[in-house]
């Protein structure tokens, strides 16, 4: 029997997924990184809480969820310290 959806609720991941295969994403991606993303990541993410989904075990399924979590919040860290663009065009100007 799958986990609930209180547990493991799926419709985020699928969003970002769709998000990521747009246009307006994929143009910002190429602007920003020099090419498009294959959204493997957000594939990525959508396969592992589809598996957690499937757990007999609430707690497996937790347990699944919570690396992917950290897993993200690594990526995303990665991301913006090696984004070619992210220390010369989002400087913060100093008030006065």
């Amino acid at each position: 029997m799958p986990v609930s959806n209180d547990i493991a609720n799926c419709t985020a991941m699928l969003d970002a997924l769709y998000l990521c295969a747009t246009p307006p994403k994929q143009f910002s991606n190429l602007y920003l990184y020099g090419s498009y993303s294959p959204c493997s990541d957000e594939r990525h993410n959508l396969s592992v809480c589809m598996s957690a989904k499937v757990q007999s075990d609430p707690e497996e399924a937790k347990r699944i969820l919570k690396d992917l979590i950290v897993l993200r919040g690594e990526k995303d860290m990665r991301l913006r310290e090696n984004s070619p663009t992210d220390k010369t065009v989002w400087n913060l100007k100093s008030k006065g």
